[in-house]
This record gives C-alpha cells, sequence and structure tokens, in this order.
C-alpha cells in the first residue's frame, strides 16, 4: 500500500528519524475515492490521524480523528477495502461536523463556586475550572439543556495554594452525564489568625495537653 513519509525531529532519547503512514487521508490528493456517492480524493484537510489497520476477519480497518474550528470527532471503520475506509471515514466525519459542534460550557479559570477553607483567613476561596467543560450539541439553543453540579471533597485546610484540587464538577445535557471535570482553587487560601486549631500547630492547646 502507497505510503507518505517525512522526516521526524531528533530528541533527546533518538536522533531524526522517518515516519511513515499509510492514512491517504493525511497526504493523498490524487488517489479519489467515493463520498456520499460523489467522487473525491481520499485527502481530508481536516484529518489529524490516526491508524489504518487490516485482518482477515476485519478486512481493512481504519481509526482516524478530525478537527474543525475546535470540534474532535473520532471515526472507526471495519471490513471495508482498501480505497472505500477512506471515503466512507470521510462521509462520517462530514455528518458530524455538519450536524454537531463543540461548545465550551466553562473555560479554564472560569469560577465555577466557593468552598469553605477552615482555618483559612476569609473561611472561603472561589473555585475554578481546572479544564475545558464541553458539551457537543446540534446548535447553540441546546445549551440551554446542560447542568452542571460539583462534588466537592470533604476537607480543605489553610494554607491551599491556587490551583489546589477541591472537587470534581460533573456536566449534564438533559439530565444525562456527558462529562466530568476538575475543579481547583481559583486564588491561594491563605492562613487565619486560627490556622493552627485545624493544621495541628504545636502552640494549640489540645496539642499542648
Amino acid at each position: 500500500m502507497p505510503t507518505c513519509s517525512t522526516s521526524g525531529q531528533k530528541t533527546n532519547k533518538s536522533g531524526e528519524r522517518k515516519i511513515t503512514t499509510t492514512n491517504r487521508l493525511l497526504y493523498d490528493k490524487t488517489t479519489t475515492c467515493e463520498v456520499n456517492g460523489k467522487t473525491e480524493t481520499c485527502y481530508y484537510k481536516y484529518a489529524i490521524g490516526t491508524k489504518t489497520g487490516y485482518t482477515q476477519a476485519a478486512q481493512g480497518c481504519l481509526a482516524a480523528t478530525a478537527n474543525k474550528d475546535g470540534t474532535e470527532l473520532i471515526s472507526v471503520v471495519l471490513h471495508s477495502a482498501d480505497i472505500n475506509r477512506f471515503g466512507d471515514t470521510k462521509a462520517i466525519f462530514k455528518y458530524g461536523f455538519k450536524y454537531f459542534k463543540t461548545y465550551d460550557i466553562y473555560k479554564p479559570g472560569d469560577k465555577v463556586g466557593e468552598i469553605k477553607v477552615k482555618g483559612s483567613k476569609h473561611g472561603k476561596t472561589s473555585c475554578a475550572a481546572a479544564y475545558y467543560a464541553s458539551a457537543d450539541l446540534a446548535d447553540d439553543s441546546e445549551k440551554e439543556n446542560i447542568t452542571t453540579d460539583i462534588d466537592y471533597v470533604d476537607k480543605i485546610i489553610a494554607p491551599a495554594a491556587k490551583g489546589t484540587y477541591v472537587g470534581k464538577m460533573n456536566v449534564y445535557n438533559n439530565g444525562k452525564l456527558i462529562s466530568t471535570v476538575d475543579v481547583v482553587t481559583a486564588e491561594p487560601a491563605e492562613e487565619g489568625v486560627f490556622s493552627f486549631i485545624y493544621n495541628g500547630h504545636v502552640a494549640h492547646p489540645f496539642q499542648l495537653a
């Protein structure tokens, strides 16, 4: 099967290497395939990976990924032929990008709530999403169906640095859990006057006793 080769940069573990792929979506602008009844080249400009394969039972296979305008899709085609798997994969990607788009509910650093911090100067601190909390929706109006809640850890004691893990945010679409995102402190929680009560300082009367 024809391949496309490129040079991989050297690393601290190895020298420059030749990297070869048999995934025509990534490079082949000459060979044609059928996509939804139309003839197109195998190349797909939004493709970013991944791997072709073949076994006697599964025949021609292709696990592929593509990214368009921030929406990333994964396609798996089994029991196809050499060229057909690329056309089938393009058809799947075109359908997915036409009917679904990734919407960011929260971005990293967006405030999502507050948590009590025992022994802290202010008694509590704000929390933020550690990563993107996203949902794949048919259109923007479906955002109204998205809800979230947060499962906080049992206890946070000052001092707590910014970025301290405090729980997980659950993201639901129409009540169905679709993803979870780590929640962290959005700012440092400094020790307060009575922080020794919680952090085991030796000057605390209970510790002295």
